[in-house]
């Protein structure tokens, strides 16, 4: 019996899904370096830390948005798809927060009503495993969005929805308006899904940058990124609602966005890079996992890495960013394994045990 779903989840020619090769790349490359990000917190060089964090939460709502769509989607089966992709996930995630929090940091839910905000997610956020924030504010974007986008999907209305949001987003965090649930967060966030939704509108209308301004875009995208990002505005945080001058905020992530995009658009074609891939379909499953798979490698950072003979200027160079990749390398077969007994905790929709027996009954036939 051919074991054709292994063969496929490792190979570039596909896994029986209609993935796109340049965004799973792009995921990839973003939870890379959320991932780093969060290491990175070890390290004197606070530069590297603000220009991740100035743009790599946008680009995912970016990509979120770049592939969202309602057209001819009823909104109950709209409803259940997105229940099992992301909030399934969510839930899941949030035990795995109380299991840590009561192993590792049994003073964090001594109160009884810090515990009770944390697990109703009133606030936004679960201690002990902060980036499941991303998953909530995902979860109510599509909700919302796909209500916007049956008022109208155009280009013309979409851009009237991003700016009402920028202006909303604007006041929300200007004046530090606190919703529940998080949704003043998701308020500051919607206009990068709505630029990806139009990114989108512009790719299937065909627009397509030459060549010879391929190079020039991207350095140019880097550039302003870099400077509206790390030399103008302050660190920047969306899950502790510190987003710096917000303007700056939305310019840095929208450039930073679109320089890693075309970023993705070439190496996704080079075929060693093929894991980052790997790590994209399956940054649900990464991203509610890896803050509590580093606990332990940050403790020891921060308290034994100038103490092995590492000087800083070493660790920052070579030893966090090492780490981080060798662990998303370890991830892969652990995601692969995850899929296979628990797929829908990782936001997939189906077992790889079904998908393997639908192939295997299609050969036989």
């Amino acid at each position: 019996m051919e074991l054709t779903f292994i063969k496929n989840y490792f190979s570039r020619k596909g896994d029986g899904t209609n993935h796109i090769a340049w965004i799973d790349f792009a995921k990839g490359l973003g939870i890379f370096l959320v991932v780093l990000g969060h290491l990175w917190y070890v390290c004197p060089n606070r530069e590297v830390l603000n220009a991740i964090y100035s743009f790599h939460v946008p680009f995912f709502f970016v990509l979120s948005g770049l592939v969202f769509n309602t057209k001819g989607k009823r909104f109950l089966p709209f409803l259940i798809n997105k229940i099992k992709r992301v909030f399934i996930p969510l839930l899941f995630f949030i035990v795995l927060a109380i299991i840590v929090g009561y192993t590792f940091y049994k003073n964090v839910f001594s109160d009884p009503q810090v515990a009770l905000e944390s697990f109703t997610l009133w606030n936004g956020e679960i201690y002990c495993n902060k980036p499941v924030y991303f998953l909530l504010i995902l979860f109510e974007l599509y909700l919302v969005m796909y209500a916007l986008f049956r008022i109208g999907d155009g280009v013309f209305e979409k851009i009237i929805w991003l700016v009402m949001f920028i202006i909303l987003g604007f006041v929300t965090y200007h004046y530090k308006v606190f919703i529940p649930f998080g949704m003043n967060r998701m308020i500051c966030i919607a206009p990068f899904f709505i630029a990806g939704s139009l990114i989108r509108d512009f790719l299937k209308a065909g627009f397509k940058i030459k060549k010879r301004y391929y190079v020039i875009t991207a350095i140019i995208s880097a550039g302003l990124w870099i400077l509206f990002g790390v030399f103008l505005n302050s660190y920047v945080s969306v899950y502790s609602f510190n987003l710096g001058k917000y303007g700056l905020f939305l310019i840095s992530g929208l450039f930073g966005s679109v320089f890693f995009i075309l970023a993705s658009m070439l190496l996704s074609k080079i075929n060693f890079l093929y894991f980052i891939n790997l790590w994209g379909k399956n940054s649900v499953f990464i991203m509610g996992t890896h803050f509590v798979a580093t606990i332990g490698p940050v403790w020891l950072f921060r308290n034994y890495v100038t103490e092995i003979g590492f000087n800083t200027n070493f660790a920052i160079s070579f030893v966090v960013p090492a780490f981080a990749l060798a662990l998303l390398l370890v991830y892969i077969p652990v995601c692969f394994i995850a899929d296979c007994l628990i797929p829908w905790f990782t936001g997939k929709k189906q077992f790889l045990y079904s998908y393997l027996f639908s192939k295997v009954k299609h050969k036989q036939n």
